[in-house]
């Protein structure tokens, strides 16, 4: 993604979520088209996190569109806040309310 990055725009991230529950993200300049798959939509990105593909670190200063924050795991599925808070309260994964009813494409343990 770093050759996709002019450093003279701004971008914002589509975190997009495919038929499957496999769940990605898309880089996206302010103004441009948003993705079909995509499901949320981040703030402005830094820009040294958007060169780095640290989707991690932007989780953790970059919220939704909406508002609310948004959380990436060890292997770059991101989760909602909704998500990751009935996980971290210990809801069964068959009663998390997932986004479009479609648990993520979590990575084999």
């Amino acid at each position: 993604m770093r050759n996709e990055v002019d450093e003279k725009k701004t971008y914002r991230v589509a975190l997009c979520q495919n038929s499957n529950g496999r769940r990605n993200f898309a880089l996206c300049p302010m103004g441009s088209k948003l993705p079909p798959t995509a499901v949320l939509i981040t703030e402005v990105a830094p820009m040294d996190l958007l060169l780095r593909r640290d989707f991690i670190g932007l989780s953790e200063v970059a919220k939704l569109t909406t508002g609310t924050p948004f959380f990436v795991d060890a292997h770059g599925t991101w989760l909602s806040g909704e998500e990751c808070e009935a996980i971290n309260e210990g809801m069964p994964f068959s009663e998390v309310p997932w986004l479009n009813g479609l648990m993520p494409d979590f990575a084999p343990r």
